[in-house]
C-alpha cells in the first residue's frame, strides 16, 4: 500500500500583500498548519486565510480567516484544516513591522 506524504515547509517574509504559503493542495485530506509567531512584536497584525473547493475542479471559496494581533503569548499556531478537494493558505501582514514567518503544512491522515 502506498502512503501518500504531503508537507510544504519554508519561511516567508511579509510584504503587506497576502502570500500563499507553498503550492496548491490537491490531494483531499486532514491537514495541519504550523506557523512559528515568535517574531511578532506589538502594533503587529498577521491574517492567515484558507481557501477550498467544495467540489472537484471548483473554485477556491474563503473556508476561514484568523488574525492574530500583537506579541503572542503562545508563540506557534497550529490550526487544523479538512480540505475535502483542493485547498490554498495565505499569510497577510496587516499592520507593524514586516516579518519572516516559519511555517509548515502537513498532511496528517496520510
Amino acid at each position: 500500500m502506498a502512503i501518500d506524504v504531503f508537507s510544504q515547509t519554508s519561511t516567508t517574509l511579509t510584504s503587506g500583500a497576502a502570500l500563499q504559503l507553498g503550492a496548491d493542495i490537491t490531494t483531499p485530506g486532514v491537514y495541519q498548519l504550523m506557523l512559528d509567531l515568535t517574531n511578532m512584536a506589538s502594533g503587529d497584525s498577521l491574517t492567515v486565510t484558507i481557501y477550498g473547493s467544495v467540489i472537484g475542479g471548483g473554485a477556491f471559496r474563503l473556508m476561514d480567516s484568523t488574525t492574530f494581533i500583537g506579541a503572542q503569548s503562545i508563540p506557534v499556531a497550529a490550526l487544523p484544516i479538512v480540505f475535502p478537494f483542493e485547498g490554498q493558505v495565505f499569510i497577510q501582514q496587516t499592520a507593524g513591522t514586516l516579518r519572516e514567518y516559519d511555517w509548515s503544512i502537513t498532511r496528517l491522515d496520510a
